[in-house]
């Protein structure tokens, strides 16, 4: 792989790099270092020769994940035995506002609020993904939301770099398909065994509201954000909601329940182990600099078992798990991981 690797920026390219800072949201814990880290540019002009060496190691399967600023991601202790891609962000330029179709071409390596506030400016509501962290890019591929808005309901095309085909391409997407489902796209599950596509930009489209009200619509979400936020950091950071909120049977759906209510239902917010805890009133997953990833497996492993006995089904993570050897989810970091001592 290092060989291959001199081919890259060497300025943007570190060995043995420990992410802590490239966190948009933080565990206390600190991760692993991963064995290669490399900034992309997409806008760069020696972005086509990156991509060249990216589809190089895809056809050697030397290992690589490539995620944009780091958002909702827990890395382990042991790090990742790869190269880590991180895309790099942009808070200027790269939208444009097509008139005769009434959509949006944003570039993948937007700041996701920037747009928000960007297109309000226009009168077009994106409200609902104001002051969530990461890229647009991010975004669509983990397919985020809101309150029960997911902003795969605003993607219209999406044009990617096909690694494996070493072309760029475009996914048409259309509203209600099966392209998008909850906190996942079809982009997202392709490049869960081994990264194929990178999102270069998409097309969004929304209703046209008026400046006044995008104005009024992103204040209300600012204030619910910055409560939880506010929350969150006081208990000393987190990446997010660990389990997908609305990821649970249809029959407690109707009741108005969510993954984060049968967690308190159950007592499992009054938790604590070793710092590992939920805080805020989305359950947020929390740790302190003393935790252990076995700490975490083991709240975790607690949580799955006792929602498994009372309600019959397994909560499905939402924040993403980096271990040495790649993806990982919950049940398998539960298994790497877990203690066998129970409390």
């Amino acid at each position: 792989m290092e060989e291959v690797l001199k081919k890259l920026n060497k300025d943007k390219l570190e060995k043995n790099y420990n992410l802590s800072k490239d966190l948009t949201h933080k565990f206390k814990k600190p991760p692993g270092d991963v064995l290669f880290f490399y900034r992309l540019d997409l806008r760069s002009q020696n972005i086509d020769n990156d991509l060249d060496i990216i589809s190089e190691l895809f056809f050697r399967n030397e290992p690589f994940v490539v995620f944009g600023e780091c958002t909702n991601l827990y890395i382990t202790e042991k790090g990742y035995n790869g190269l880590f891609i991180s895309i790099q962000e942009y808070h200027i330029n790269g939208i444009t506002f097509d008139t005769t179709t009434n959509t949006f071409n944003v570039k993948a390596d937007c700041n996701l609020t920037d747009f928000v506030k960007d297109a309000a400016a226009l009168g077009y509501d994106f409200s609902d993904f104001y002051q969530i962290p990461g890229l647009v890019g991010s975004a669509v591929c983990g397919n985020s939301g809101s309150d029960g808005v997911e902003i795969g309901e605003f993607v219209r095309s999406i044009r990617v770099y096909d690694i494996k085909e070493k072309k760029y391409d475009t996914f048409s997407v259309v509203p209600n398909s099966d392209f998008f489902t909850l906190r996942n796209s079809k982009i997202n599950e392709d490049n869960k065994e081994k990264t194929r596509y990178i999102i270069v930009e998409c097309e969004l489209q929304s209703e046209y509201i008026g400046k006044d009200n995008c104005e009024l619509r992103i204040r209300k979400k600012k204030a619910d954000r910055t409560d939880t936020d506010k929350t969150s950091e006081l208990e000393g950071g987190t990446a997010g909601s660990f389990w997908t909120a609305s990821a649970l049977p249809k029959e407690y759906l109707d009741n108005g329940k969510k993954v984060r209510d049968l967690i308190s239902d159950l007592g499992l917010n009054r938790l604590e182990i070793n710092g590992a805890k939920y805080v805020t009133k989305k359950n947020f997953l929390t740790t302190s600099k003393h935790t252990k990833d076995r700490d975490v497996a083991h709240l975790l492993d607690l949580t799955t078992e006792r929602i498994k006995a009372r309600y019959n089904f397994y909560p499905k993570n939402e924040v993403v798990i980096l271990d040495y050897d790649g993806r990982i989810d919950a049940a398998e970091f539960i298994r790497r991981y877990k203690r066998h001592k129970r409390v």
